[in-house]
């Protein structure tokens, strides 16, 4: 047996390509596994070696079990078994050959893995097992929750399969979301099983059964776990206003009732968007801004002022124009705010969605989903121009609008101060002042 510890070495960590397709054929699982002089250092810290010249063998159809204390190496075997990284010297086999032999993605849809910490996504239980096998039927994903001791408790749920297990799975206790993630693994039918402290952090209650569903589902699949000696351990900016303002709708946020951030609106992305964007929103228009509004109303009631001096009647038809462009400016700034606000909506499903995924990235690859999770993102970024195409088309038409008319404005005043001219209703020099 080699040595799982932590020492300082100057071995270089080789690079990985961690999306391959097609570059190497499958490989077939049903032969030992073996570490052979295995040596790796993270690239964040390679002049630590994590592990170094371990040797080990896990037999096919066995249970094999990495012990030791937290740190020693027993998830950085379950790293490199999924090629997440490769190992600075040494290599790993399966039944004889090479694991940089094969294709990443079909080597990681032979393996299930269950971690301490299970990942669910924000989506309903049924889709979170299918993650497991995008093609399997819903019968497959119901005789693998009953593998996984999960049916019955999934059945009592209000919406069973379809309900959503909210963001970072809030919706669920620990071992529910173990079983659903156990249940997940099983789906692809895994020729092997890995282990990695699966009932760790729950109460004693949910160990005993997920430990029994574990014991009924490892029956005929080589696994490979790892236990651990536990130990236990235990900016603010901007100005006065926009303190004051964050901190009240933070104090409000605090209040709300825990079905307030259940909705698919107040994820906690976009409740963090809108405590930065909305404060800032508001210093900007009690700032600069205000000060050009008062201007402007400034400008323009002298202007009416001195233009019915001059001509009072082409004052008045220039204040009727004033009025309509008001109202068409009105209702552009409304339409846009609409506008904005439902492409908001989708786009903070997306940022949800690739942060979720940026903060699960492991998992993402584990199950050999990036396509489809690419395809979601996607999906929801082409919304927003289903979702604008015809605002814009609006949009536009009354901004057209509202720039053709000042030149239609222009020919009226023209058109009636020559008018008056010859009627001599008007001096030429009041005319040419006031146009």
């Amino acid at each position: 047996m080699g040595i799982i510890q932590e020492e300082t070495n100057s071995v270089k960590p080789k690079q990985i390509s961690n999306y391959s397709i097609d570059e190497h054929p499958a490989i077939d699982l049903n032969g030992d596994i073996q570490f052979d002089n295995v040596s790796f250092a993270y690239p964040a810290r390679p002049d630590i070696l994590a592990l170094r010249d371990l040797t080990l063998v896990a037999r096919a159809g066995e249970i094999t079990a990495l012990v030791g204390s937290s740190g020693s190496g027993k998830s950085t075997c379950v790293s490199l078994l999924l090629r997440y990284y490769e190992p600075s010297s040494g290599r790993i086999t399966i039944d004889g050959q090479s694991i940089t032999d094969c294709n990443d993605n079909a080597l990681r849809q032979k393996i299930g893995v269950v971690g301490q910490e299970p990942v669910l996504f924000d989506t309903t239980i049924y889709e979170n097992i299918r993650y497991g096998q995008l093609h399997a039927t819903k019968g497959e994903i119901e005789e693998a929750a009953k593998q996984a001791n999960a049916h019955d408790f999934i059945m009592k749920l209000s919406q069973q399969y379809e309900t959503i297990v909210g963001e970072q799975s809030v919706q669920l206790s620990g071992g529910e979301k173990q079983r659903i993630a156990l249940a997940r693994a099983l789906l692809k039918k895994p020729n092997l099983l890995l282990l990695d402290e699966p009932t760790s952090a729950l109460d004693n209650a949910s160990e005993k059964i997920v430990q029994e569903a574990l014991e009924c589902s490892c029956a005929g699949i080589g696994v490979l776990a790892s236990r651990v000696i536990q130990h236990t351990a235990f900016s603010v900016s901007g100005s006065k206003l926009t303190q004051r303002i964050r901190a009240k709708a933070f104090a409000q946020l605090l209040r709300q009732e825990m079905a307030y951030f259940d909705l698919p609106e107040n994820r906690s992305g976009s409740v963090c968007n809108r405590l930065s964007s909305e404060a800032l929103a508001i210093q900007e228009l009690l700032g600069a801004r205000l000060g050009v509004i008062c201007e402007a109303f400034a400008t323009i009631g002298f202007g009416f002022s001195l233009g019915f001096f001059y001509s009072w009647l082409l004052t008045l038809i220039l204040f009727v124009y004033s009025i309509c462009m008001f109202l068409i400016s009105f209702f552009q700034i409304r339409w846009q705010a609409q506008l904005n606000k439902r492409s908001e909506g989708i786009f903070g499903q997306a940022s949800a969605l690739a942060a979720e995924v940026l903060r699960n990235m492991r998992t993402v690859k584990q199950l050999s989903i990036e396509d489809k999770l690419l395809q979601q993102f996607s999906n929801l970024v082409n919304q927003t121009f289903t979702v604008r195409r015809n605002d814009i088309i609006i949009s536009g038409l009354l901004r057209g609008i509202y720039w053709g008319s000042q030149t239609l404005l222009l020919f009226m005043l023209y058109w009636i101060a020559l008018i008056r001219l010859e009627h001599k209703q008007i001096q030429a020099n009041d005319a040419l002042m006031y146009i």
